[in-house]
């Protein structure tokens, strides 16, 4: 629009690695089962393969607290007055989905 001054190029801002969850052992299947409703349902806000754009909460980064509690925030709404609503989900499809969310967080954990 004829502005001539110039815009400053966009930081990226560094994240502490978050602490390490154990992750728990599940098949193959379990994780193929989490990443494909962790897709169709949450990265819609959470991001695409948990890597949130800013917007919303990165899962990966989220507190230990929130996977002690994954349950009742993604099936019961425990969140719903932050805007978390609940989700359909079968308590199998929601444990994959946990299982999921900690494997892509281990990515970026302290080891």
């Amino acid at each position: 629009l004829g502005a001539k001054g110039k815009i400053a190029p966009l930081m990226a801002r560094e994240r502490p690695a978050p602490a390490p969850i154990p992750v728990p052992e599940v098949s193959k299947d379990v994780l193929t089962l989490g990443a494909t409703t962790y897709e169709r349902r949450c990265s819609v806000c959470h991001g695409a393969e948990v890597v949130s754009g800013g917007l919303m909460p990165d899962l990966r980064y989220a507190p230990p607290s929130a996977f002690e509690r994954f349950n009742e925030i993604v099936l019961t709404g425990l969140l719903a007055n932050r805007g978390m609503p609940a989700f359909k989900l079968s308590e199998e499809e929601a444990a994959a989905i946990k299982a999921y969310v900690l494997t892509r967080r281990a990515l970026v954990s302290k080891p």
